[in-house]
């Protein structure tokens, strides 16, 4: 299989990863928020230890998707900066950095209810779980970064569909209002960092699908020209 074909299937990464983050998104249910009491807290981590924990397990999985999608915005990327790797490095970067925390988040989350929440006061349960929310909710920064250099390759370059570059900047608008979680339990904040994860996912699936039913364009390479000996 040449280059190309794999870098067109490798986008199907980014469909596995939306996969996985969704279910590990909803699996738990509804989550108490971070200006929920104690008690409330301790009482979810109690319920559901089970699905937290698989969470967080199924959402790491996903990054295995999302690096191998990331091999192709990349190229596409790159080629859209005219070879010159900008944008594309921003957009890696910041995707990197927003797996790394969402998989901190995930594990920190999923060690509670294996410590055991019961073992823990209602105090200790919640301190924790806010710990390891706002590492989470952390990760819509990166989500930020890499919405705003992937949308405007496309806005500049028109690589893919002009609209979805527009979609993109504002759903980072949306990204960088709800990580203000990090700095206040207003539930309005809280619940925007969600809402920005999930059209993250969205945008990402509607990104890899057209990525996929696109072919790539084989890279071409210059090869200096050596004069005619005379």
């Amino acid at each position: 299989m040449d280059d190309s074909k794999w870098e067109r299937w490798a986008n199907l990464g980014g469909v596995f990863f939306v996969v996985c983050a969704a279910i590990s998104f909803l699996l738990p249910g509804s989550p108490p928020k971070t200006s929920d009491s104690a008690t409330k807290i301790a009482d979810f981590l109690a319920d559901k230890g089970d699905q937290v924990r698989w969470s967080g397990y199924i959402g790491a999985l996903g990054v295995i998707g999302l690096f191998w999608w990331l091999g192709s915005v990349w190229r596409l990327l790159r080629r859209a900066d005219g070879g010159t790797p900008r944008l594309a490095v921003m957009a890696v970067a910041a995707a990197t950095f927003a797996a790394a925390l969402a998989t901190l988040s995930g594990v920190m989350l999923g060690a509670l209810p294996i410590i055991g929440a019961r073992t823990l006061n209602p105090a200790e349960a919640r301190l924790f779980y806010i710990i390891a929310t706002n590492v989470g909710i952390v990760t819509v920064i990166g989500i930020a970064a890499f919405l705003t250099a992937f949308s405007a390759a496309i806005i500049r370059s028109h690589v893919l569909p002009v609209w979805l570059g527009w979609v993109g900047a504002i759903i980072a608008l949306g990204a960088v209002f709800g990580a203000a979680s990090v700095a206040t339990t207003r539930d309005a904040v809280f619940y925007g960092s969600a809402v920005a994860f999930g059209a993250f996912l969205l945008w990402t699936l509607v990104v890899a699908i057209i990525m996929f039913v696109r072919s790539p364009e084989p890279e071409t390479t210059t090869t200096p020209t050596t004069a005619s000996a005379v």
